[in-house]
């Protein structure tokens, strides 16, 4: 009897599990299309932006204003900033998630196969510990360990008490 509500919660989490999964299955297939090029393509780019603004619903609110850059192929491009600065709605508008409200977005070799996969952060109520061992019995070597690779040792460290 005491583990009903374990079993209840559980039922939770699979039934919630299973009707994202089945939206997730049952949405049509996107595949980024082809953007005209009004003008000569660099060949060496695989991407161009050029003044583009993007925006998710209304195009009076832009995410992302005034853009320009290329990418040439085989090049490493490392995309940095904080929190809500807008590094998942760059990717969402190069995979032609968000709208193109002015501007030119020029893609070429787009393949079929590209994806993208973006992180969903998530943190349980309790503390910081706690969501670090989700569970687990403490070891501190292999806590310190967690919080070294994750470098987390100075945010923790710049916590008050």
């Amino acid at each position: 009897m005491n583990a009903l509500p374990w079993v209840i919660t559980g039922f939770v989490y699979a039934w919630t599990s299973v009707k994202r999964i089945t939206k997730f299955m049952s949405s049509p297939e996107t595949s980024p299309q082809m953007m005209p090029v009004p003008g000569p393509f660099q060949p060496q780019n695989t991407i161009e932006v050029d003044r583009a603004s993007f925006y998710w619903d209304n195009p009076e609110e832009c995410c992302l204003v005034g853009l320009s850059f290329q990418v040439n192929k085989g090049e490493l491009v490392v995309v940095m900033g904080k929190t809500g600065s807008g590094k998942s709605s760059l990717l969402l508008a190069l995979s032609q998630e968000l709208h193109l409200r002015e501007g030119e977005l020029r893609l070429k070799e787009w393949r079929d196969g590209t994806g993208l996969v973006l992180q969903e952060p998530w943190i349980k109520a309790g503390t910081i510990k706690e969501n670090i061992l989700d569970g687990c019995p403490f070891d501190l070597y292999w806590y310190e360990h967690v919080v070294g690779a994750c470098a987390l040792d100075k945010d923790i460290r710049n916590l008050p008490n």
